[in-house]
């Protein structure tokens, strides 16, 4: 049957003497053909031939047309598909003659555990114990690598003895966002989630995004940020312990009352220890004396804008990005003709909760600040809103003054 059918195609297709002067089976090496007459032609030379499918004829010259037309099909089918060709292995010195210009840093990836880390390079992955050892087995690692950057994801402050340790070795760090990085593993289609997948994502991350690793903290400034995250956990316990005090049996008041004292005790240690660190350093005592310059601005906002905000002070720095730093820029949500609600998002928290609190003072003591608030609720603007914005303009006020300050200096 199959016989007749090409038979019948062939006597339709080819002319009388090609059909003559066609006399040998071989398709360049492409269709494996017998050497008796009947032929077995294979489709798809690159399956298996359980997997192939097999054409077998009694005349050798069909072979020629099949395989002109299949030629043909497999260039257009080439050039449809050129993005699914696979892709061959470049030589390195190949690479070094098309690498764009621009030099990158070579990425090292740590995924932060409890316990452990799990390392990503281009070309190893290790786990190493989250420990002070640890770290030492993963410094002794990476020095063969030449300078490397390291990428690691914020972890509920379980990044914080890694980063204090390679800050120490002057290994560049940059702390990713994490949602940042599970949103960017979802649009490549990644679903699973281990340690070693989350590094082995996080690197390439870092090739496709490439952070900048912020220059590290001073001592003075990590010792201030240490001391305010301190402060904060013992403000939190105190504000439980007076709410306990409020619904608790009476028998139970002496021991929450005890308690309540310490709390504060230890609150104002903690403050005296702030204190004295802004004081024994000169630069953050100008600066914390022109921040309370204005009026609304406290001791505990001055404190935590040097610690959690050390880029009010920098020169280089629009207001612009130093208000969606700390979270109070107002992003649009507009599409097409649908123009959504603004609202602020992102930023550094512990920034905008003091400044929040400053602005409530400003908006009753500060004449500018008030008169500023006043007016946008006049507008019709709710009082978180205008809140919100007296917020705003008291960074950008506090930047510019520091800003001046520097530059009184530098001249």
């Amino acid at each position: 049957m199959v016989n007749r059918l090409f038979g019948s195609f062939r006597e339709w297709a080819l002319p009388a003497r090609r059909r003559k002067e066609s006399k040998s089976p071989s398709v360049d090496g492409v269709f494996a053909v017998q050497p008796a007459c009947q032929e077995t032609v294979s489709l798809w030379p690159g399956r298996d031939s359980s997997a192939a499918e097999i054409i077998r004829r009694t005349e050798p010259t069909g072979v020629e047309f099949i395989a002109e037309q299949r030629s043909a099909a497999l260039s257009l089918a080439a050039s449809q598909t050129v993005d699914r060709a696979p892709v061959q292995p470049v030589s390195s010195s190949h690479k070094k003659e098309t690498a764009m210009p621009t030099h990158h840093p070579d990425y090292v990836a740590i995924d932060i555990a409890k316990d452990s880390l799990q390392i990503q390079t281009e070309h190893a992955a290790w786990s190493v114990p989250h420990t002070a050892t640890g770290h030492r087995q993963l410094l002794e690692r990476l020095r063969p690598l030449g300078p490397v950057q390291v990428v690691c994801e914020a972890s509920g402050g379980y990044e914080q003895p890694l980063l204090r340790f390679l800050h120490q070795q002057g290994v560049p760090v940059s702390l990713v966002n994490p949602a940042r990085v599970r949103a960017f593993a979802r649009s490549e289609g990644q679903r699973a989630k281990t340690d070693p997948l989350d590094a082995a994502m996080l690197l390439r991350f870092a090739h496709e995004k490439r952070p900048l690793p912020p220059p590290p903290p001073s001592s003075q400034q990590a010792t201030l940020a240490a001391w305010l995250d301190r402060r904060a956990q013992l403000s939190e316990q105190l504000a439980r312990e007076k709410n306990r005090l409020q619904k608790s049996p009476v028998l139970l008041h002496p021991g929450i009352r005890a308690m309540i004292a310490f709390v504060e005790d230890q609150l104002a240690e903690v403050d005296g220890q702030l204190h004295r660190v802004v004081q024994a350093d000169r630069t953050l005592r100008e600066r914390a004396a022109v921040l309370q310059s204005v009026t609304g601005i406290g001791a505990v906002t001055t404190w935590s804008l040097l610690a959690y905000l050390s880029e009010i002070a920098a020169v280089d720095w629009h207001r612009n990005q130093l208000v969606a730093l700390a979270g109070l820029a107002p992003w649009n949500r507009d599409s097409g003709k649908w123009k959504g609600k603004r609202s602020i998002c992102g930023g550094r928290a512990k920034v905008r909760r003091c400044l929040y609190m400053a602005a409530q003072s400003a908006a009753q003591h500060n004449p500018v600040i008030r008169e500023y608030v006043q007016r946008l609720i006049a507008r019709g603007k709710p009082y978180k809103c205008a809140i919100v914005a007296a917020m705003r303009k008291l960074l950008i006020h506090l930047q510019s003054l520091l800003k001046h300050h520097q530059n009184a200096l530098a001249s």
